[in-house]
């Protein structure tokens, strides 16, 4: 997460932004040790192969970002109801640009 404070100008860098932003996807997804979620890395169904997703001005790097620690620091604090609440938000974010 450290490192993708960096690239949170919408200026910088997108690819190393979005490189940043699917390995937060990619370990969290990992720590949930199930096959069926595992198997959304590699599909066309998932969300991790879609950069155009963030590729416009609708979705501010900052706000991924700050959906993401929400993500984290729920999870860290065991609180699973405000992480399934901060994902839920992430993924409103996420889709309400199409």
């Amino acid at each position: 997460m450290q490192d993708m404070k960096a690239y949170l100008d919408e200026q910088t860098d997108f690819g190393e932004y979005f490189a940043l932003d699917r390995q937060f996807h990619i370990e969290l997804i990992d720590s949930l040790q199930d096959p069926y979620f595992s198997s959304l890395k590699s599909s066309g169904m998932g969300f991790l192969n879609h950069p155009e997703l963030q590729l416009n001005e609708k979705v501010p790097r900052q706000d991924v970002y700050a959906c993401h620690e929400k993500i984290l620091d729920a999870i860290c604090k065991g609180n699973h109801s405000a992480a399934f609440d901060a994902m839920m938000e992430h993924a409103q974010l996420m889709t309400n640009q199409l």
